[in-house]
């Protein structure tokens, strides 16, 4: 039992050990594409940043391609990590959302690294079909997962009608603006301050509701959704059972139509008058 747990220990030690590493090495990615850009950054360059060595390198990314996969999911869990985080503290012992400071610590996230990188890569993209083919499908998944934190982090919000429609406005427009280099001076106070007073008008159908109140609502939601789930599944495992015995008794239903139509065999001897045996020599 003691040489179980110790190695236990062991192993646990080392896991963290190897996931440590993994994300020294990838926050040293993200510096090298900060500070010499993709086109630059070579696995042996990240490997001196991150201070590993190049057998550690391979053991956690074989190829280039796989460091370069790994970076940007890694990146797009930093960019929702800090989102939530700075959102959430905002919004603590707040009855309702807050839509002037929400945008606020938005707009400040893409002035930070991480967009920059993150804008670094798109454009990357653009001629690297290696490079395109990992970021669309991780641009797909990094949008569905911004709009799910945002619906948590704004639980009031996210029972407008127009919530889709306003994370849409935000992010484009803010993004646009971050790219095209409209981050500061009179310009951008003024579409920020615009996009405020949308906001604010679009969301003027959930202005009554709290976000404590929104919360149970959405947990109310959640659970009448997973019960209405289950019992689809159920139908649809027992619609899925008839259907398999289909057959079976189509099989079943022929053979006693069959039946039915053929005629009996008679086994017993035809019902005739019976003929007495003539007896010899005696005279009719």
């Amino acid at each position: 039992m003691v040489v179980g747990k110790a190695a236990k220990k062991d192993n646990t030690w080392q896991k963290t050990k190897s996931e440590k590493t993994r994300s020294i090495i990838l926050d040293a990615a993200l510096r090298c594409f900060y500070e010499r850009g993709y086109n630059n950054t070579t696995t042996e360059k990240v490997a001196h940043e991150a201070g590993v060595s190049r057998g550690a390198m391979l053991h956690h990314f074989p190829s280039r391609f796989d460091l370069i996969k790994a970076t940007v999911h890694y990146l797009h869990g930093q960019r929702l990590e800090l989102f939530e985080e700075q959102e959430l503290e905002i919004h603590q012992n707040a009855e309702h959302s807050l839509i002037n400071e929400g945008i606020d610590a938005y707009w400040k996230q893409l002035h930070s690294p991480l967009f920059t990188v993150w804008n670094e890569l798109r454009v990357a993209a653009r001629t690297d079909k290696e490079l395109h083919n990992i970021l669309k499908p991780a641009s797909r998944s990094f949008e569905e997962s911004l709009q799910k934190v945002s619906a948590s982090v704004f639980p009031d919000l996210a029972l407008s009608e127009e919530f889709e429609k306003a994370n849409m406005l935000t992010t484009y427009l803010l993004e646009g603006m971050a790219v095209n280099g409209v981050s500061n001076g009179a310009q951008a106070d003024a579409m920020v301050s615009w996009l405020k007073t949308q906001l604010r008008t679009m969301f003027s159908d959930v202005t009554n509701i709290n976000r404590t109140t929104a919360s149970m609502d959405k947990a109310k939601v959640t659970v009448k959704n997973v019960t209405a789930k289950r019992a689809t599944v159920k139908k649809a495992v027992t619609k899925s059972t008839i259907v398999k015995k289909i057959p079976a008794i189509k099989t079943a239903a022929k053979k006693m139509t069959a039946k039915s139509a053929t005629p009996k065999k008679t086994t017993a001897k035809k019902a005739t008058a019976k003929k007495k045996p003539i007896q010899r020599g005696k005279k009719l």
